[in-house]
């Protein structure tokens, strides 16, 4: 009863522990927990407060019965739990690596939580010899341009929370107006930061991340200097993948480097004194600068130190979240500015790293949190502008965030065997008949066939 009652909030948002939530256990802090318990909605803390009084009436009260209807409830008790094991067990020849597999819930929490475990683990073994490995790529330049390129990843932002993609509050003032390209219908690869970015910068061998070959690497051996400025922790020994890749960079900051104290406000614009220091230093080299930012995260009011524009359907959580999303747009037009001020024929793409699913939609305690099951969570906005950007371009065609590393690569103007780049990314062609995603699971699964959880 307490296992159930401490892990009755993960459960109820996002079922049985899989590979996602067991990884936010190992990479968390006390500041992050806090913060994931203080975004849980009213009726998690009331469904636990029940599972409370349930426990001790279990423990408190008895009935007594004779020993007959005892035995009789025991059998009772060992059919309705057991039968579908020994089904399984007698259907698969007594195979126990069969049974072992069931997925009975009294079982299998246990199971998934320490399959799981043994692959975040794995995982993170294997993490810790890549930085030191040689990658292979062998890219062509096939085009020349720009001699900077800035590559804002934002987190946790749903397009149609913007402005420019029909939101009624005006929270892209600057992305609205620039020229450049946008994919309208482009879709994140995951429903969280880790699952999402090493499927989209990380090349896939075999149906797995690469980590040694990925956008920082390819840019690298294109003979470009490389920066990875981040507002998103580093955790040491035990580094999310992320934050390995950021480390691959020739020059790397990590603001909240050692913890990922998500709850206390640091703003995105401390990261521009950096941005600035990156774009001064003069290597006679193509710069390629990676800004990851915290954007949008949950709770949105920790990001905004608890202010807001406008009040928005009596919701104080959106409409922090909403005024969120005007502060990287402001952060993107500082940036760019920079870049001009250094006279850099610069070129930026922003994209966010994955949407977010509506808690208690509609009403005035709405608030947003990580989604695996709706459309929205993997709705995200893409741009790319440039120092000489001088149309709009809209593309509608959808595009894969499983493509982004071919497609980044060939806006960074390079070519390599081991991408996919017979396609031009960036035209208005439909290249895809379906499009898959990674559920929280690491599983693939059909865009088309999830829930739609639209802005009420």
């Amino acid at each position: 009863m307490i296992l159930a009652i401490f892990y009755c909030p993960v459960g109820l948002l996002y079922n049985f522990p899989d590979v996602n939530s067991i990884g936010s256990l190992m990479y968390t802090n006390k500041d992050e927990s806090f913060e994931f318990l203080m975004n849980l909605p009213l009726w998690i803390y009331l469904y636990q407060i029940l599972l409370i009084v349930v426990g001790i009436l279990t423990v408190r009260i008895s009935f007594p019965i004779n020993s007959k209807l005892s035995y009789l409830l025991f059998v009772l008790f060992l059919i309705i739990a057991f039968a579908s094991a020994v089904k399984n067990c007698i259907k698969y020849g007594f195979d126990i690596t069969e049974l072992l597999s069931l997925r009975q819930p009294e079982v299998r929490f246990f199971i998934d939580g320490i399959d799981s475990c043994i692959k975040v683990k794995n995982e993170n073994n294997q993490y810790l010899n890549i930085i030191n490995t040689k990658d292979s790529w062998a890219p062509k330049i096939i085009q020349d341009d720009y001699d900077t390129y800035i590559l804002v990843i934002g987190e946790s932002v749903r397009k149609d929370f913007m402005h420019h993609w029909g939101y009624s509050t005006n929270n892209t003032p600057w992305m609205s107006q620039q020229p450049g390209l946008y994919l309208n219908n482009y879709i994140s690869a995951g429903p969280s930061t880790v699952i999402s970015l090493t499927h989209s910068l990380v090349l896939q061998k075999d149906g797995r991340p690469d980590l040694v070959h990925n956008i920082v690497t390819l840019a690298k051996s294109a003979n470009m200097e490389s920066w990875w400025i981040s507002n998103q922790g580093a955790k040491g020994a035990f580094d999310s993948p992320v934050a390995i890749i950021g480390k691959m960079s020739d020059h790397f900051i990590f603001i909240k480097d050692g913890n990922s104290n998500d709850r206390e406000f640091i703003p995105d614009e401390l990261l521009l004194p950096y941005i600035d220091d990156a774009l001064t230093i003069d290597n006679h080299k193509k710069k390629f600068i990676v800004v990851h930012i915290f954007g949008s995260h949950p709770q949105p009011c920790a990001r905004t130190n608890n202010q807001y524009d406008e009040l928005i359907n009596g919701s104080k959580e959106t409409s922090c979240y909403v005024t969120s999303i005007r502060q990287t747009d402001d952060l993107l037009k500082s940036i760019a500015s920079l870049a001009s001020q250094h006279h850099k024929k610069w070129a930026m793409v922003y994209f966010s790293d994955h949407g977010l699913k509506l808690v208690n939609k509609g009403y005035s305690n709405q608030t947003l949190t990580h989604g695996f099951n709706t459309k929205q969570s993997y709705d995200v906005p893409f741009f790319m502008t440039a120092y000489d950007a001088n149309s709009t371009i809209n593309v509608e065609a959808k595009r894969s965030g499983l493509y982004l590393l071919s497609m980044l690569a060939q806006w960074i103007g390079v070519n390599d065997e081991m991408l996919n780049n017979q396609y031009d990314w960036f035209d208005n062609t439909e290249y895809l008949n379906q499009i898959h995603v990674y559920d929280s699971t690491v599983k693939k699964v059909l865009y088309d066939n999830l829930e739609d959880d639209a802005i009420e």
